[in-house]
Formats: structure tokens, C-alpha cells, sequence
């Protein structure tokens, strides 16, 4: 009966049935009742989705919001290569190692958990370990987007424009989607207490006009350059950032043993 009133409760809207039932999965019969309310609460109307993905967060354990908010940090419609993603999972220290299991395991358990709940899709399939890459619906991602803002978890600058930026004023965690008119000086003058940058766009760093050592914020802990090219040789002035758990370059022809 009152899983009857909870498929009338999800309006025939397609987004709501499936996070609906990925709560429903993982939540206990004899519980459902609190499900039924929390919906029966929700007003029809443009945001009727984006308040059952917050029932959806509210339910999830404390283990995986960060990992959901994290797609945050990437593109809408962006197809995410998994590896990648649980990488820098493990990186942010998401990741509890669980008894038995690598920690790379226990990442690939936080995935599958998340798209078990209908919040991540999986796209591809390797011969073995599951999905090569994954998206997100845009209203979840923009969901992601807003309660990362919220929380004060990540902040996303979609157009780089130093003068205008507003959010909170020390984030650990920028991502950058426009970089053609970036200045990393100016990045790092402005958020000097980075622990993790990401970067999209193109373009080209010069090595000999960008003097990495004085720019790079020395508690980094995540550096994503993959989308920037390198025209010349490694940046040596990484080694030099003793927090740093993942580096992602492009362009690079020879890595030095340091």
C-alpha cells in the first residue's frame, strides 16, 4: 500500500521514479512511510526534481555525499572516464579502505553504490570491472553544482574573470572551465590555500614565462593540468609540492625520476 502511494507521489515524472527507487533500495520496509511523507511535503512545480534529489543526498550515508558533490567539478553532459574519477576519489581521501580490500576496490564499491541509487550512470562496459565511463542527468549535476556551492565544498569558475569572482573566500577546491584568459599568478594570489586545482580548457603553458614554483599553492594535494599543454619540458617545480597525491599533464614527452 504505501509503496502504491509513493509511485502516485513520483507524478509520473521519469528523474523522480528512478531516485525514488534507488532510496527505496536501500532503505528499510518498514521505513518507506518516512519516504511517503517526505515526498507527500514536496510541492508540485519546476522544483519538485531538485527537492527529491535533496531527499536523495539526505539519504545517502556521510561516505558518499563528498563523492556525489565532486561532479561538481566537471562539466554538464561531460562523459567522466571512471578510472579517472576514482582516482581522484582516493586522492581527496573519499576513500575509507575497507577490511580485505585495496582502496581502489573499495572506490569501485563507492561507484557502484552511487549508481545503484540512479544519481550516476554508467556508459560502456570493460571486459572486466564494470563501466569505462559515466554521466550524470543535468539536474542532477546541477544539484551537484548548487549544494557544492552551498556547503562551501568546491568552488567552479565557469568564466575566468579575477575581478568579478564571487564565492566563498578561501575554497580547498577550485576547478576552472574557461583557462584562455587564465593567469596562474593570479589564481594562486587569489586562493593561496588550495588544496586541489582542476583545470579545463585549452591552452598552452610556456615553461620559461610561467615560473610554476613561485605560483603553484604549496598544499596542493590534487593538480589536474591534463586539458593544458606543456610546450616545453616536465614542470620540476611539482616535486616541490610534498602534499601532492595526483598530477595530470598533457604534453609531456619525458618524466624525470624525481
Amino acid at each position: 500500500e504505501v509503496g502504491s502511494q509513493i509511485a502516485k507521489l513520483c507524478r509520473g515524472l521519469p528523474l523522480a521514479v528512478v531516485l525514488v527507487a534507488g532510496i527505496l533500495a536501500t532503505t528499510a520496509k518498514d521505513r518507506w512511510e518516512e519516504v511517503a511523507k517526505s515526498l507527500s511535503s514536496i510541492v508540485l512545480g519546476d522544483e519538485y526534481c531538485m527537492k527529491t534529489l535533496e531527499l536523495s543526498y539526505s539519504h545517502l550515508p556521510d561516505y558518499l555525499k563528498p563523492c556525489l558533490l565532486y561532479f561538481a567539478a566537471f562539466k554538464e553532459d561531460e562523459v567522466i572516464n571512471v578510472r579517472r574519477l576514482l582516482r581522484l576519489w582516493i586522492s581527496e581521501r573519499f576513500v575509507q579502505q575497507a577490511e580485505g580490500k585495496r582502496v581502489e576496490e573499495a572506490a569501485h564499491d563507492y561507484f557502484v553504490a552511487l549508481v545503484n541509487r540512479s544519481l550516476v550512470k554508467g556508459v560502456g562496459q570493460r571486459t572486466v570491472g564494470g563501466a569505462k565511463a559515466c554521466l550524470l542527468h543535468d539536474l542532477v549535476h546541477e544539484f551537484c553544482v548548487k549544494k557544492a556551492k552551498e556547503e562551501s565544498f568546491l568552488y567552479a569558475i565557469h568564466t575566468w574573470n579575477p575581478l568579478g569572482l564571487t564565492g566563498p573566500s578561501n575554497p580547498h577546491r577550485v576547478c576552472v572551465h574557461n583557462t584562455r584568459e587564465l593567469k596562474i599568478w593570479e589564481l594562486t594570489l587569489i586562493f593561496p590555500n588550495l588544496r586541489s586545482l582542476i583545470l579545463f580548457g585549452h591552452v598552452h603553458i610556456e615553461h620559461e614565462e610561467e615560473d610554476l614554483d613561485i605560483l603553484l599553492p604549496k598544499l596542493l594535494r590534487v593538480l589536474d593540468f591534463r586539458n593544458l599543454k606543456f610546450c616545453y619540458s616536465f614542470p620540476m617545480e611539482v616535486v616541490l609540492l610534498v602534499h601532492l597525491r595526483y598530477l595530470a599533464l598533457r604534453g609531456v614527452t619525458y618524466i624525470p625520476s624525481a
